[in-house]
């Protein structure tokens, strides 16, 4: 039985079909493009004819751009991806990172910077990253310190005008009048004007109407100055009126009511020196102002207020002008001594009318270098000791000691002798041509009956001159008004104040009762001076009596003025 005969294959055809791609499929398009909008991420279906054009997006309305849409291709046997045959060639992939394949001719770059051998360059920080942790950490501190120094600030000044409040409340009740007396009244009412004055030291936050406060102070002071007070309250009066010249501001100040004009600034100033009662404390205060006047820029101003002063001519007239003339020559003014030394003389020049001889009008003339007025027939020994003690000072303020010397060995002796002295020391000092030895004459040359005024001035000098206070002690125990002795104390306890940079205490008064208006005054600035090293120490000051609690109140205010 024979096989049927199989048909005939071609081998080469059929191998061709095997191998073949196969029927060509046709490329599908995408119906829709399907994308997720590139500005708020929503999956977005748009039509095949947006694709690669602008069109606003219908979630965020957005324009964006829509993407070409994608294309299935045939596929051919031999893209089957990475499922290749095992013994299929594959196209040749890099290394990977960092593999050594034989070809490299040197270290790669990323391969140095990983051994170190390059460093990487690092982009410097900006100044908000420099100082980022420390912002973090000393903002909330800096708030906390800038929140407790604005209460400090707050409370302390609560605390100061509650100081102040207790002065002027106890001043104007009649428990307080009574304590305080006339003396007592003037240094607070002072002292006050002066705080308000002083008002324009506080950084910068002035007291609405500071002047209008300070001129009713002031107005204060003479109303009770007219009352009657002591030889101290004269002295006091005297640093007063050298205190008001501050009055005068400028324009600006003016309008905001922080100063005065400089006519109403005279006007006060003038005043309070008319109530000084003694005529040796007027001449005091008025050497004081005159040295105020010129510091100022008003030395025109001396001679027309030292004339309202003294309007009747005569001794006293003759006396003060030639006491505002040495001043003026000793402040480099001759051409202003000159004029008022014309003025003091011309009285002396008649025979029958002419006045007393003083020290002062001989002084002046000597240190003008000019011819002093000879003693009168009538007053031979009176004038004659003047003329010996102002010979003895205007000499010294040439610089002839040696000549001032003689002119002071008086036969008279005793206190004249010793006024001598005191005014050979005062000339000498006055222009800085002094020499110790003559100031340990007048130290030593102490002596009884000599005005308590001329002892006040010899511890002044004393203490200018740095003499040791144990010295000063005779001179101050010579003054006879308990007043103006405790003054002089007054005038010691003020040279150990400025020398301490400690808290004093009450045991540093010493003899300086509050009794006296020099006592008051003590513990007034021995307030003022503690209370700037320590705010909390005006407690002290409550359990004081009245008087000396009034004054030293006011001292409390004026140490926690500014701080």
């Amino acid at each position: 039985m024979s096989l049927p005969e199989l048909p005939r294959v071609d081998a080469d055809a059929a191998a061709a079909d095997v191998f073949a791609d196969g029927p060509e499929v046709a490329e599908k398009t995408a119906e829709r493009i399907e994308f997720n909008c590139p500005q708020c991420d929503e999956p977005l279906k748009m039509a095949i004819d947006m694709g690669g054009k602008r069109a606003p997006c219908p979630e965020c309305r957005r324009i964006i751009s829509v993407p070409m849409p994608k294309k299935d291709q045939k596929k051919g046997w031999r893209d089957t991806g990475p499922n290749l045959p095992a013994g299929a060639k594959r196209e040749e992939q890099a290394a990977p990172e960092g593999a050594w394949d034989g070809k490299a001719s040197a270290v790669g770059h990323e391969a140095l910077e990983e051994a170190g051998v390059i460093k990487e360059k690092f982009k410097p920080l900006t100044l908000l990253q420099k100082t980022g942790p420390y912002l973090v950490i000393g903002t909330p501190a800096l708030i906390v310190i800038l929140g407790g120094l604005f209460l400090w600030q707050y409370f302390s000044r609560v605390s100061e005008k509650k100081a102040l409040d207790t002065a002027l409340a106890s001043a104007k009740s009649d428990v307080g009048k009574r304590a305080l007396g006339s003396d007592g009244l003037i240094a607070v009412h002072g002292y006050a004007g002066k705080y308000y004055l002083r008002s324009q030291v506080r950084g910068g936050a002035n007291t609405p109407g500071a002047a209008t406060l300070a001129r009713e102070q002031y107005g204060k002071v003479v109303s009770m100055a007219g009352s009657g007070h002591t030889l101290a309250g004269d002295a006091l009066l005297g640093e007063i009126a050298l205190w008001q010249l501050d009055l005068e501001g400028t324009p600006v100040e003016i309008a905001d009511d922080q100063k005065l004009k400089w006519t109403d600034t005279q006007k006060i100033t003038r005043s309070t020196l008319a109530t000084i009662h003694s005529r040796s404390g007027k001449l005091a205060g008025l050497r004081g102002v005159v040295a105020g006047l010129v510091a100022q820029g008003h030395t025109p101003a001396v001679l027309p207020m030292t004339f309202a002063l003294y309007p009747t001519k005569g001794a006293d007239r003759s006396k003060a002008i030639a006491v505002a003339g040495l001043e003026l020559l000793r402040l480099g003014k001759k051409d202003e001594a000159t004029k008022a030394y014309d003025e003091a003389a011309a009285p002396f020049a008649g025979k029958k009318t002419r006045p007393a001889l003083s020290a002062a009008v001989v002084a002046l003339a000597v240190a003008l270098e000019r011819k002093p007025p000879v003693p009168a027939d009538n007053e031979p020994i009176t004038d004659s000791n003047q003329r010996g003690i102002g010979m003895a000072d205007g000499l010294a303020r040439l610089g002839k000691l040696a000549e001032a010397r003689e002119a002071n060995k008086l036969s008279e002796g005793g206190g004249i002798r010793f006024q001598a002295l005191v005014a050979l020391a005062d000339g000498a000092y006055s222009t800085k041509q002094g020499e110790a030895a003559d100031l340990d004459a007048a130290l030593a040359g102490v002596h009884a009956g000599a005005p308590d005024w001329v002892y006040l001035r010899l511890v002044e000098l004393s203490l200018d001159a740095d003499i040791d206070t144990a010295r000063i002690e005779p001179v101050v125990a010579a003054i006879t008004d308990s007043d103006l002795r405790a003054w002089a104390r007054l005038l010691i306890y003020r040279k150990r104040l400025k020398a301490s940079k400690a808290i004093e205490g009450e045991d540093g008064l010493g003899k300086l009762s509050p009794n006296t208006l020099g006592g008051l005054v003590a513990r007034l600035e021995m307030a003022w001076h503690n209370t700037r090293r320590d705010g909390s120490w005006g407690k002290a000051v409550n359990a004081w009596e009245e008087a000396p609690k009034a004054t030293g109140s006011l001292g409390v205010a004026l140490g926690m003025q500014g701080k």
